[in-house]
């Protein structure tokens, strides 16, 4: 792992696409009814939300992430946002939700939060997308083990 890992400024480089499709293969997602979405972590709602979308609306997350700003996102809206690694850094691929939340735009990027909240339709940056309507954002420490791995 780099002395610093993959934040918000590597996304600035590379653009950011936050359900870009991490190796999956067909069928490796089976949303279950009885499935506690809030114990899902980034991965998991991007491979969900990349295959079931709308249905997911309604559901309740508890994701940790760093914030990042798109630009043109909005002054109350994030990404909370992790990196997948499947073999090194250099292959890192950001994912990420939307957050709607009325002090989004006050945080740090490279910030690490929990956000708790609903995932339901909004209009960001001029488009429908699904996006955590935040109850709360609490700022953490940045984890000990930064990325995820499929």
């Amino acid at each position: 792992m780099p002395a610093q890992p993959l934040g918000a400024s590597t996304l600035a480089g590379r653009g950011f696409a936050p359900q870009a499709p991490v190796v999956a293969p067909a069928g490796a997602w089976q949303l279950r009814d009885s499935e506690d979405t809030r114990r899902w972590n980034l991965l998991e709602w991007s491979l969900a939300l990349t295959m079931h979308g709308d249905q997911l609306a309604g559901q309740q997350a508890d994701v940790v992430g760093f914030v990042f700003h798109e630009p043109g996102l909005g002054p109350d809206a994030f990404y909370v946002t992790r990196f997948v690694i499947t073999c090194c850094a250099a292959d890192g691929a950001a994912v990420g939700l939307p957050v709607l939340w009325a002090d989004g735009g006050t945080l740090a990027p490279d910030s690490w939060v929990r956000v708790h909240g609903r995932i339901e339709t909004s209009t960001l940056a001029g488009r429908p997308q699904l996006a955590i309507v935040a109850t709360r954002v609490e700022p953490i420490a940045r984890p000990a083990y930064p990325y995820l791995y499929p």
